[in-house]
This record gives C-alpha cells, sequence and structure tokens, in this order.
C-alpha cells in the first residue's frame, strides 16, 4: 500500500486532480491513524492503519448517535461493518428499526437486513457482529 500510496502521491504532484484528491485523503488518514496510536486513543483491533480505526470512548458515542432526532425519526439505518460502528448497529435493533449493514469483501451479497422482531433482545450483541449476521441469516 505505502508503495502504490507513493506512486499516487508521485502523480498529484504532477497535477493530476484525481491522484490530487487520493493523496490529500491518505495524508489525512494517515495523520488520524498515527494520532490515535501515538497517543493510546485506539482499542482492539490494533495497530489502526489502513482500518476504519476503533477508540476509546466509540461505545458511547454509537449510543450517543442514538439520541439524536434524525436517528429517532429513522425507520431504516445502514451502518458500516467496521467495530467502532458495533455500538450504532445494537442501538439500531434496541430502537426496533430495521438495519443494514454492507457485506465485508461481498461474501454473501451486497448487504444483510435485520428486521424488528427477527432477532431476540438476548441476542443483539451477537447479530450486530459480522459473524452474527453470517449465523443469523444463512
Amino acid at each position: 500500500m505505502e508503495e502504490y500510496m507513493a506512486l499516487i502521491e508521485g502523480l498529484a504532484a504532477q497535477g493530476n486532480v484525481r491522484a490530487q484528491k487520493t493523496a490529500w485523503k491518505w495524508g489525512v488518514r494517515k495523520q488520524v491513524w498515527n494520532y490515535l496510536e501515538d497517543n493510546d486513543l485506539a482499542d482492539f483491533p490494533r495497530p489502526v492503519h489502513h482500518r476504519i480505526p476503533n477508540f476509546k470512548g466509540s461505545a458511547t458515542a454509537g449510543y450517543r448517535l442514538s439520541e439524536l432526532p434524525e436517528f429517532k425519526a429513522a425507520q431504516v439505518v445502514k451502518v458500516n461493518p467496521d467495530t467502532p460502528q458495533k455500538s450504532v448497529r445494537v442501538a439500531t435493533l434496541q430502537a426496533g428499526k430495521t438495519l443494514y449493514a454492507p457485506q465485508p469483501r461481498l461474501r454473501t451479497g451486497f448487504f444483510s437486513r435485520i428486521k424488528p422482531g427477527t432477532v431476540p433482545k438476548s441476542k443483539f450483541n451477537f447479530a450486530a457482529t459480522a459473524g452474527g449476521h453470517e449465523a443469523t441469516f444463512r
């Protein structure tokens, strides 16, 4: 990945607009990843480089999201399958909303869908994981 991004940065320096956008995002991502690691703000899985990073407080942030009027008004919520967003998936199930989560690497389609009432409350934490989606919807 580093070699590829060096190539992109070179193209960006030559004025390639698409490469400039990619190089800009790459630079910001590296700064955020390094900051999280250097300041011990990251949670498992580590290291956070090359992924959507899990951070200390992500669970609290996810549950706070469920307090927003936009979340409360929604009937359907799409949440990425990454670890730091698990609490948002659980909150969606707890609120009785339909949950859509993209399938990692499109293993079994584009999205998993969990409709209200299809998973017992005692299984919400498990259903909100990639393994739980797979086991629930085989």
